[in-house]
């Protein structure tokens, strides 16, 4: 694939989704629903040099990256907004609106991004060049754009898109055998988001490839423990402790309330899953072996995310293996015209 169609396919995302990149620019509030803005907005002003507490701290990959497009001014910030005109105030801290907008801005390049890997993984699966692929490739996906979390946490002032362009890139280079660049980008993901790793791990343990992939795996550990490891021993900071207690895994369990919150924002807000799941009933699909992989994702990463206290914040960790599903999705469709043509 060339750098130039690769632009072009870039250049195409892009476009697709610049109506909820300005909605997001010109009227999203982070105080309804985006409160941890006011930890990542300190350390893209302050990307060396701030108070920020664990786990956000770690988290430094998007902020820091926001904070030089913050620096030399490459973002997009209309001249009045609701949050620059009435909520840049917050417990009496000014948080600079700028900030907001360069970080909005690179959620909005991580997330193109993690469509247009998703969209060469596709293709290699593919391997085909006639226009009923290639718009297959081009338009699964599309479906990145229109998961409720992206929509409502992607373009914000959080770290929605680097953790879902991290996810696509390390399934491109699993997929593509590149141990080295994986190895590299595998322990690097945990500054983005702790849990990439182990997404990644159970994704691939059962992920239908013939390969040995046992050291994909051992490089997914590796990445998680060598955070746990850091964190722990040589970057120690306040905030968050429980989340490497064993002990509070178990008592997030049983604090655990079923009530309207959750529902909406653990359950409801998995859309993606829920459309693949009556499209299924529509089309008459009975046999989800093609979903396997993800389906264990999903499967292992809600008691995770419930043991660590994210309980509220299912669906927005779940969003990140949506490029998964996405591939999952690609590789059903892909043999079912395979079936159609022999």
């Amino acid at each position: 694939m060339t750098i130039k169609k690769i632009f072009l396919i870039f250049l195409a995302y892009f476009f697709i989704s610049l109506g909820i990149f300005y909605s997001a620019s010109k009227y999203h509030i982070p105080w309804y629903g985006s409160d941890d803005f006011a930890n990542y907005s300190l350390m893209t002003t302050k990307p060396f040099n701030n108070n920020v507490q664990a786990a956000f701290a770690y988290r430094f990959i998007t902020p820091t990256t926001a904070h030089y497009i913050y620096k030399f001014g490459l973002f997009y910030a209309p001249e009045k907004t609701p949050f620059k005109d009435h909520f840049s105030i917050q417990n009496g801290i000014f948080y600079d609106p700028f900030s907001l907008a360069a970080l909005i801005f690179t959620n909005y390049l991580f997330l193109t991004l993690s469509a247009v890997f998703t969209y060469i993984t596709i293709t290699k699966k593919i391997k085909k060049n006639d226009l009923a692929s290639n718009a297959l490739a081009i338009g699964l996906p599309v479906l990145i754009y229109l998961s409720f979390s992206t929509i409502v946490h992607g373009y914000n002032g959080l770290t929605e898109g680097g953790s879902l362009f991290f996810i696509s890139l390390l399934t491109y280079l699993f997929y593509e055998k590149k141990l080295i660049i994986f190895g590299f980008f595998a322990l690097l993901s945990v500054w983005q988001r702790e849990v990439i790793p182990i997404i990644m791990f159970i994704y691939i343990l059962f992920a239908p490839i013939k390969t040995k992939k046992y050291i994909y795996l051992i490089i997914s550990f590796i990445a998680f423990m060598s955070y746990v490891i850091i964190r722990k021993k040589f970057w120690p900071l306040p905030g968050s402790e429980d989340q490497l207690i064993l002990t509070a895994f178990y008592n997030h369990f049983f604090q655990l309330g079923f009530n309207k919150e959750f529902f909406l924002q653990g359950i409801l807000a998995n859309n993606l899953i829920f459309f693949l799941f009556f499209s299924y009933i529509i089309l008459g699909i009975k046999n989800i072996k093609f979903l396997v992989p993800y389906i264990m994702v999903i499967l292992l990463m809600i008691p995770i995310c419930i043991g660590i206290g994210a309980s509220n914040g299912i669906a927005r960790i779940l969003n990140i293996a949506s490029p998964l599903l996405i591939i999952c999705l690609s590789e059903f469709l892909i043999k079912k015209n395979k079936d159609k043509n022999v």
